[in-house]
């Protein structure tokens, strides 16, 4: 989102929105910006990721989407995108749903779970 905001001009669009599909959970995050260049799109998620100015000079240190991808693998997900330049980008992030079904085939109760924090 952070991206999102940093490199969509003033008066652009960003959406976000989440839908299922089968034991999956996918998170869309989609924007009008200036997009992403396609010389740069092979290695957005590491570490020869280069640091641009965002659309009001906005510095970053070009680490934001490596972690991004390193958080969302460590929790089994995953995090792919598409882009345009001149037009904007679509990242999805997908996690697997948690199922846990009880014997009677009902989900479980979790209103009475009292866990210490």
């Amino acid at each position: 989102m952070n991206n999102s905001l940093k490199f969509t001009n003033p008066g652009g669009q960003i959406i976000i929105s989440a839908d299922i599909a089968g034991s999956d959970c996918r998170i869309t995050i989609k924007d009008s910006g200036i997009g992403i260049p396609y010389e740069q799109q092979n290695e957005i998620f590491s570490l020869k990721a280069q640091s641009t100015l965002g659309t009001k000079n906005e510095k970053g240190v070009g680490l934001g989407l490596l972690l991004c991808k390193e958080f969302t693998e460590s929790q089994n997900g995953k995090i792919t995108f598409e882009s345009k330049p001149g037009a904007g980008t679509t990242f999805y992030v997908t996690f697997k749903l948690w199922q846990d079904i009880n014997k009677n085939g009902k989900y479980p109760d979790l209103s009475t779970n009292k866990s210490k924090v």
